[in-house]
């Protein structure tokens, strides 16, 4: 092999790379580790609002499962061998591992369940049972032990109460208002000092009508004599004092409750020196004494000490406004242990501003936040696991902070278990203390755009409550949370929950004094967390975020969307953290009035991010930019899952069908969680979008989540929907073709137009006409995707019509469209039929990517797209290049997906994009965000595409693989699938001949064809025996093989070099009845573990581009021994932990990790590992870090994982060869 290429992968990919070796290692014979691993509940992992009975799923961890046996605890077992589970399923004889209904005894709502699997394989031996694994069920749609609350208006909190002031009146009048519902409604008392008089007011839907007049004592009220005020409303009396005197007493009853503002006519102006309100128990509603500018009226200006109410000024007091909230609630525990604990949130309403509505936090930390956007009417609840942030015997802290400016509701309860058996139920309710957020956030506008407002947050940290979230926090000055109406239909989110990560910025430049760029590296959601250490009150700190830049470091905060990300925070005096609380979609920000140095330290992006294992995905090439657009793609989905699909959480913040289906492939390269994407489709049920097209995507992503999955649930629920959605309306018989005579001019933005491609300049002078050969395509892949959905659930009717209707269509889009002469497909036809006589490259590349052309077309349409270039959108994209490799045109679409041109990913790389852009170029769309999933196709193109590999039955029962390296020199794929991981690589020997090594992960089968030099070639070596093979079109097909590490080249390779112990493997193929034996699977679950053989976690990834502080873990180990060893670094606030495991092991080798994490509070710049092992160790390979010596040996951190943030890891590991027995090394670490 290239000893360069190798080199390569190892240091910059070596994870993928030694992963591959470890599981090849694992996967032979019977070094399989012992027990299930990958467990998931529901397609999730530890899921606690399930709602319907859960399905379980798991990874198997031999070659074969040939029965399995499930085990349900209603209470965490100190040993499940002894204690008596809650249900047993018996030993059932089955393959399938996936999707295993719970059918045990009725689960109680709200409750925490524990399971576990052991598996027999091919030779009916038994494993291990896996490690526990927990559940938790959700409180059902009526929650009977809290209620929807919210800040009281300040008509319902504000009613009985003393107000004062002194005020100096400039010009005939001063106007104070009271019991202010809003700014046209309540009282206006008018104090005069142009003919001394009191004149109250009742102000009606803005109409004034005087209540009464009163002529005061002489020199009471003058032109520039300051005053004493007080108005002292209780029940239906106001009484008036001036300097301590009574001057007048009015019972009236028009209004109860409300604010307090300011009001002048045209020729009156007035000075305020000190305001304040308290309420009948001496809580201080409102308090001003002007000494900053934080005046609480947004109509006056303030000097120092006094507040200048000018001519014609009108508005009430700050925190008048509900739309932001504060809500809190302090309670005790019993001092004994909690077992467990969920804590179960929602809100309303998300719509208005299109994001979540509540973060929630327990006890100072993160809890989550939501809630999603629902489906229908529903109101959608998360759970949360809380058990391990509660504290026994002592005060807690349950705290949100909510924005929404409608229906404004939160609710939420805390279940608690002990180890008694006792539980305690907390719930939101009118006992619960709310403060209005308008004074920590004043109204300075939207971020939004047409679509949406979101609010701007001028971030006034003089007012905001710090530590409200923690207890001990001083609330006595709150008012009680007001009761809201019921939240109707209460139903759990089915996916995954948010988290907050804090990744460092990768470059920091000084502009200026006090001005900063800040470049995070690639782009994220959500806004940044600032320490300031010596803040000095009423400073201003301005914020500015954009997804590229303007110029050399210069944000574009003015965003082509039409948003425009700047805010300001006003500082208090001292130390403070400030956080951005909404979404803002950055990679790059800038910050002026900087009171100290910005450093990674003070400063890093708050990432709002989908539970994504950075490691469960790993790709590495020989040509930098192809990994270059992978990571491009990665990033992509990894920053913008969140808790919804939308096209951009810039713009629109919408959901589009074939943005999501997009969105769907490329996550589900990167991540056996499918969850989110289901859900996605789950949405269009009742939101559909314009285009013809665009409904018919639902039916190929919820085909695709099958395929992915194994799951039938799904299908089951929307099998009416789709079967709706399909074109039969417009099927015309006497053709065989879709017609349709409306909606087929190009029009736009109306329902059932025609789209083709977007934006529309991207359409290749695209004619359209009533049969239009884009629709024809698509409806053929939705017919015959629905066909196969229809047989799979047992409706042999629909699935024979629509498979016939499908072939039928078929064939007549060849016939009708495509031209042999020219070896492309027409746009369409028109009712009179005449051809268009047109051929954009969407007429070929759909039917292509679709599979309608018969063989012998595949070539020439090949070689016309090839000949076209990429002269069509980021959408058309995949299509495309699928359709090229799919005619195995693999050159050409390795081409394309490396290209340099303006149609192209590395073109949005070199406009400075963090993650993949709606369009290819700023002049191809002039609102052009760089934050659209549906761009990230490279991360599904490379595995189909460049490795081939797709699923053949659902849920990767068996699945193919074929490879097309076409000028690759190596590449390498670990793709994370429900039944472990799928690993294929390639490395060029010579010429025109590559050696490939595949990982097969446990009950699973693959189908192998692998290109030859020619095909005059006879045999090919599998597993380094030679396997007789038949070459068809360029390719070698080998025998099925089953789960393990396989090399296939047409030169003898040494086996052992990748699989060492294969040598131990009983076969490497399987007999056509054992591949029919393990393939019948039904499944739905989801995986982040490295692999079905292994377990791993990693907190870094491959590259600087690539970091993330999202963080991977996996429940099981399958070491086959292990040990660890730990040791600390600390001084000056920096403090490490060193954790070493074996990851595997075999006769001569092992595989081990190192995890380094940050146990202090500061941020560590890098570290340095000493490893000492016995006498016969040799390090073979290492990845993640830099190895020196030679035993002991020195690990010393990459640039891209020196950086460790407060409570964050990273991770690296080696291969090393060894004599004797295993034993601990003496590890040694320090970080700084």
């Amino acid at each position: 092999m290239n000893p360069y290429s190798l080199r390569r992968v190892f240091v910059v990919q070596g994870f993928l790379v030694a992963v591959i070796f470890m599981l090849c290692s694992l996967a032979s014979g019977n070094a399989f580790a012992s027990s299930p691993v990958g467990l998931r509940c529901s397609g999730r992992v530890a899921p606690m609002d399930l709602e319907d009975a859960p399905r379980f799923s798991w990874q198997v961890t031999h070659k074969a499962q040939t029965a399995y046996e499930l085990r349900v605890y209603d209470t965490l077992p100190s040993n499940a061998n002894t204690e008596t589970p809650y249900w047993v399923s018996g030993k059932v004889y089955s393959a399938q591992q996936l999707d295993i209904a719970y059918s045990g005894p009725l689960l109680s709502s709200a409750s925490r369940y524990y399971w576990q699997v052991r598996t027999w394989d091919e030779n009916d031996q038994p494993s291990l049972w896996s490690k526990t694994a927990a559940f938790g069920t959700g409180p059902g749609a009526n929650w009977s032990h809290s209620e929807p609350i919210w800040v009281p208006s300040l008509a319902t909190a504000w009613r009985d109460y003393d107000l004062t002031a002194e005020l100096e009146i400039n010009s005939v009048a001063a106007g104070i208002r009271f019991r202010a519902p809003d700014i046209n409604n309540g009282y206006m008392w008018q104090f005069r000092g142009a003919d001394n008089q009191l004149v109250p007011h009742l102000l009606v839907n803005g109409s004034y009508t005087v209540l009464d007049r009163v002529d005061l004592p002489q020199n009471t009220l003058a032109i520039g004599r300051r005053v004493s005020i007080r108005i002292s409303l209780n029940g239906t009396s106001i009484r008036t004092f001036i300097d301590g005197t009574l001057v007048h007493t009015l019972e009236h009853d028009a209004f109860a409750g409300g604010g307090i503002g300011v009001r002048n006519g045209r020729t009156e102006s007035f000075s305020l020196f000190a305001v304040s309100v308290i309420n009948s128990v001496d809580q201080i509603l409102f308090q001003r004494d002007f000494s900053n500018d934080d005046s609480g009226f947004s109509c006056a200006t303030s000097e120092v000490g006094s507040l200048n109410v000018p001519l014609s000024a009108h508005c009430l007091n700050s925190g008048a406004s509900t739309d932001w909230a504060f809500l809190r609630k302090e309670f005790s525990l019993p001092d004994k242990t909690v077992v467990d604990a969920t804590v179960y949130a929602t809100a309303a309403s998300p719509e208005a501003a299109r994001q979540y509505v509540y973060k929630l936090y327990l006890n100072g930390e993160f809890v989550g936040l939501g809630p999603t956007q629902p489906v229908a009417d529903e109101s959608r609840y998360d759970g949360f696991d809380v058990t391990k942030l509660l504290v026994s015997g002592q005060l807690n802290a349950l705290a949100v902070q909510a924005y929404t400016t409608t229906t404004q509701a939160f609710q939420a309860e805390l279940w608690v278990s002990y180890s008694d058996g006792s539980q305690t139920v907390l719930g939101t309710g009118p006992d619960w203390k709310s403060l209005s957020g308008e004074s920590s956030f004043p109204a300075a506008g939207s971020i939004g755009t047409n679509y949406y407002a979101a609010p701007k947050e001028n971030l006034d940290a003089r007012h905001f409550p710090s530590d409200f979230n923690s207890p001990g926090f001083d609330d006595s000055q709150w008012l009680l949370a007001q009761p809201k109406a019921e939240l109707v239909a209460l139903k759990a989110a089915p996916m995954a929950k948010v988290k907050q990560h804090y990744p460092a910025p990768q470059r920091i430049v000084e502009k200026a004094p006090g001005h900063y760029f800040i470049d995070f590296g690639r782009t994220w959601v959500g806004g940044v967390r600032y320490r300031i250490a010596a803040g000095v009150a009423g400073n201003e700190v301005t914020l500015r975020f954009g997804e590229v830049t303007s110029a050399p470091n210069t944000v574009r905060y003015e965003l082509n969307t039409g948003n425009v990300y700047q805010d300001t925070f006003t500082l208090r005096t001292g130390e403070q953290t400030l956080e951005t609380w909404g979404m803002r979609v950055f990679r790059y920000a800038e910050i002026i009035g900087a009171p100290e140095a910005i450093t990674s330290e003070n400063l890093q992006a708050l990432a709002l991010v989908y539970p994504f294992d950075v490691a469960a995905a790993q790709f590495s090439a020989s040509d930098p930019n192809l990994e270059q657009v992978w990571q491009l793609s990665k990033n992509t989905i990894e920053a913008l899952n969140l808790n919804f699909y939308t096209d951009s959480w810039t713009r629109e913040r919408r959901n589009y069908e074939a943005d999501a289906y997009l969105q769907l492939r490329a996550s589900a390269s990167l991540s056996s969680d499918l969850t989110l994407g289901a859900y996605a489709f789950d949405y269009f049920q009742n939101h559909r979008t314009w285009p013809t097209e665009w409904p018919l995507y639902v039916i190929l992503a919820v085909h695709e989540i099958w395929q992915q999955s194994g799951s039938t649930s799904q299908m089951q629920r929307l099998y009416s929907s789709m079967k709706n959605a399909l074109p039969d309306q417009w099927f015309a018989s006497g053709t065989g073709l879709i017609q349709k005579n409306v909606g087929s001019d190009g029009c736009n933005s109306q329902t059932d137009c025609d789209i083709v491609d977007w934006p529309s300049s991207q359409r290749d002078a695209y004619v359209f006409s009533e049969h239009n050969t884009v629709i024809n395509a698509l409806a053929y892949r939705a017919y015959s995707n629905f066909a196969e959905m229809a047989a799979a659930l047992g409706d042999n009717s629909d699935a024979e019509f629509y498979s016939a209707r499908a072939t039928q269509l078929r064939a007549a889009i060849n016939e009708t469209f495509y031209s042999p002469a020219f070896g492309y497909f027409d746009d369409g036809m028109f009712s009179s039929g005449a051809l268009t006589g047109h051929a954009a490259v969407h007429a070929s590349a759909f039917p292509l990517a679709f599979g309608i052309p018969e063989p012998e077309q595949a070539t020439p349409l090949a070689n016309y797209l090839a000949s076209r270039g990429m002269v069509c959108s980021v959408y058309c994209a995949p299509f495309l290049i699928g359709g090229l490799y799919q005619a195995g045109a693999a050159e050409s679409a390795l081409s394309l997906l490396t290209s340099t041109g303006t149609a192209s990913w590395l073109n949005m790389i070199a406009l400075g994009a963090g993650a993949t852009a709606e369009a290819w170029d700023p002049s191809m769309k002039n609102n052009l965000s760089y934050s659209h999933p549906w761009a990230a196709s490279p991360a599904f193109l490379i595995p189909t595409g460049l490795f081939g590999v797709r699923p053949l039955q659902a849920g990767f029962a068996e699945f193919q693989v074929k490879p097309q390296p076409a000028t690759l020199e190596h590449a390498a794929i670990k793709l994370p699938t429900v039944r472990g991981d799928i690993a294929v690589e390639f490395e060029k020997l010579s010429s025109d001949v590559y050696e490939y090594v595949i990982n097969v992960p446990g009950n699973s089968l693959a189908h192998v064809s692998v290109p030859v030099s020619d095909n005059s070639v006879d045999s090919i070596y599998l597993n380094g025996a030679a396997q007789p093979v038949e070459p068809a079109s360029g390719f070698a097909h080998l025998p099925v093989l089953n789960a393990g590490c396989h090399v296939v080249s047409e030169a003898w390779t040494d086996i052992d070099e990748h699989c060492p112990t294969s040598s131990s493997s009983s076969s490497s193929s399987s007999s056509s009845s054992s591949s029919s034996s393990s393939s019948s699977s039904s499944s739905s679950s989801s995986s982040s573990s490295a692999s079905s053989s292994s377990s791993s976690s990693s907190s870094s990834s491959s590259s600087a581009s690539s970091s993330s502080s999202s963080s991977s873990s996996s429940s099981s180990s399958s070491s086959s021994s292990s040990s660890s060893s730990s040791t600390s670094s600390s001084g000056g606030g920096i403090s490490c932990t060193f954790e070493y495991q074996y990851a595997s092991s075999w006769p001569g080798g092992f595989v081990a990790n190192v995890q380094i994490k940050n146990t202090g509070n500061r941020a560590v710049s890098s570290w340095a590992v000493n490893i000492s092992h016995a006498g016969g160790t040799r390090v073979v390979q290492s990845w993640n870090a830099v190895f020196s010596g030679s035993n002991p040996y020195q690990a010393s951190a990459m640039l891209w994982n020196a950086t460790i943030q407060p409570g964050a890891a990273t991770q690296f590991g080696y291969l090393a060869s060894n004599t004797g027995e295993l034993n601990e090394p003496l590890l040694q670490g320090t970080c700084w």
